[in-house]
């Protein structure tokens, strides 16, 4: 009976261990000090998403240029709402949305020289209502809601951003001044157009991305 109990025992430990060398990944939890890396939808790897930072309200924050290469799966920032780095191939078209739109694909289209305005999903319909106004005035103008924000209004233009409270806030008319389209000092390619790559507002930002993702995937 004992020679028996102790055979079962061997076989039980052979098959642990061939369950613990599986070759299925191991994927461990996403929290924003340890961005781990996970397969994402369309078979891409992302990271996880940092938590937005409350910005001094009224202050110009420069960030260190990252690089501006491009890459079918892009993905990982150190920040959210990220201002520079690798991003994806197939810019976000600019234009007004009222649903979240992918960060890698709005870091491309801030190397074209766009200001891109992320705004409180809970902001007040006055104030959307102002940023979709000022959203229509402009081509290189990019707006949606991003979720966790601590302010209430954050305006990012490459390598630049400026957080403030209200829209008519001086400051908001002075940062686009500076930064909006081909007027812009830090983006890489400034001035490039901010159409034709994928998205349509207001709620639509993901029209057309897989059909990008497959030429991204070709492509670079």
């Amino acid at each position: 009976m004992g020679r028996q109990v102790a055979v079962f025992t061997v076989i039980l430990s052979i098959v642990a261990g061939a369950c613990s060398s599986s070759n299925e990944p191991t994927v461990s939890p996403t929290t924003s000090a340890d961005l781990a890396t996970e397969v994402g939808e369309y078979g891409c790897a992302v990271r996880g998403v940092p938590v937005p930072e409350l910005l001094e309200v009224g202050v110009v924050v420069e960030y260190g240029d990252n690089g501006n290469s491009h890459e079918a799966c892009a993905a990982g920032y150190d920040t959210a709402i990220p201002t520079t780095g690798t991003h994806f191939a197939v810019w976000q078209n600019c234009g007004f949305y009222t649903v979240p739109i992918r960060d890698n694909a709005a870091v491309h289209s801030l190397e074209h020289g766009a200001v891109w305005i992320s705004y409180a999903p809970d902001l007040t319909a006055d104030e959307v209502g102002a940023i979709e106004a000022a959203v229509g005035e402009d081509t290189h103008m990019l707006a949606a809601p991003y979720p966790g924000i601590q302010n209430p209004i954050v305006l990012s233009a490459w390598t630049r951003q400026l957080a403030v409270d209200r829209w008519s806030d001086p400051l908001v008319a002075e940062f686009i001044n500076e930064y909006l389209g081909r007027r812009s000092p830090t983006a890489p390619e400034a001035g490039v157009h901010c159409d034709s790559g994928f998205g349509v507002a207001p709620n639509l930002p993901d029209a057309d991305y897989a059909p990008s993702l497959e030429w991204a995937r070709e492509n670079t």
